[in-house]
């Protein structure tokens, strides 16, 4: 079970999809502002049709595998903070084209 953000935290988290195929860069930016910011340390990331990943180190760039079929794609991400914090669901969504 992960708790959701408290509304005294607020993650600023974005997520840019750049692609080449089914490998895709994800470009992925987090804050956990002040006041009471522990700072984001994890991240997890999902695609539309897809499960969670484990809680990964937080990265600003990640290379990333889009899911099989084509058309419209959707990745999911989110952010952890050292409290255990954990933000809302950032997305951003692609239409694949092999």
């Amino acid at each position: 079970m992960f708790k959701t953000a408290s509304t005294n935290i607020a993650f600023l988290g974005t997520l840019v999809i750049q692609c080449r195929g089914r490998a895709v860069t994800l470009t992925l930016k987090a804050a956990d502002p002040e006041p009471n910011s522990s700072g984001v340390y994890k991240m997890r990331i999902k695609n539309a049709d897809g499960s969670w990943t484990r809680w990964l180190p937080y990265e600003r760039s990640k290379t990333w595998r889009l899911s099989s079929s084509v058309g419209k794609k959707t990745v999911y991400v989110q952010y952890m903070d050292l409290m255990d914090n954990v933000s809302v669901m950032a997305k951003d969504t692609i239409t694949h084209h092999p």
